[in-house]
């Protein structure tokens, strides 16, 4: 029951986003949070308890008491084998996809929560293997050409340097006037840095890539 409640929900949600107008652009985000939140967030549901001095055991390769002033409580529909089993096989369709691409001579430059980055000319096949898994009354995608949110450029055949799944930066690069446009980044690794500028600190590493010779210019920014 709850599958075909998930499907018929993102069905709904498909319909609306074709509307494109204000009202439906509203509605088909609340159906994404609704579906989201019964197809996995309740089964994953932990609610925190602040409360002082409160003594727990905690189990693990070792057993030990420890005394918290926050503890966590399972949610209602609570489950944790449902949830793992829902994130492994998110896991699975990504190692899936990293696979066949590597064994059609392309490259993945990384994976995150639900999407994969890869070489621009291996996107059909993709989207071609993945096809048949499509379980909705219209014709979607398993894997969507991700679009930049403020300009709505579709971000296929962009550069990215990639250090970690978290930690990576989507751009163009300008070779004539060396202008730097960056779509997308991520921040993970920096939130301990005060007064750092998450997107300024990509900027400098896109230059400090095209511009080796700038590196000690560049670095001398951040010494302290």
């Amino acid at each position: 029951m709850a599958r075909i409640l998930s499907k018929k929900i993102v069905e709904e949600r498909l319909r609306l986003k074709k509307l494109n107008t204000k009202e439906s652009g509203t509605n088909q985000n609340i159906l994404k949070i609704i579906a989201n939140a019964t197809s996995y967030g309740i089964f994953i549901q932990i609610d925190p308890k602040h409360k002082k001095n409160q003594k727990v055991t905690v189990h693990g390769l070792d057993s030990f008491d420890v005394t918290l002033d926050k503890t966590e409580d399972q949610g209602v529909f609570f489950n944790p084998i449902l949830s793992v089993f829902l994130t492994a096989g998110a896991r699975l369709i990504l190692a899936t996809a990293e696979t066949l691409v590597k064994r059609n001579n392309g490259y993945v430059a990384y994976c995150d929560t639900d999407s994969v980055f890869i070489s621009p000319n291996h996107v059909k096949l993709v989207q071609d293997f993945f096809k048949p898994l499509n379980p909705y009354n219209q014709d979607v995608e398993m894997f969507k050409v991700e679009k930049d949110k403020e300009t709505n450029k579709v971000l296929h055949n962009v550069k990215c340097i990639a250090i970690s799944a978290k930690r990576y930066v989507l751009y163009d690069y300008d070779e004539s006037t060396g202008e730097i446009t960056i779509y997308k980044h991520s921040l993970h690794g920096l939130g301990h840095l005060k007064g750092i500028d998450g997107k300024q600190v990509w900027h400098d590493l896109i230059l400090i890539f095209h511009h080796s010779e700038r590196k000690k210019e560049i670095l001398s920014k951040y010494k302290n």
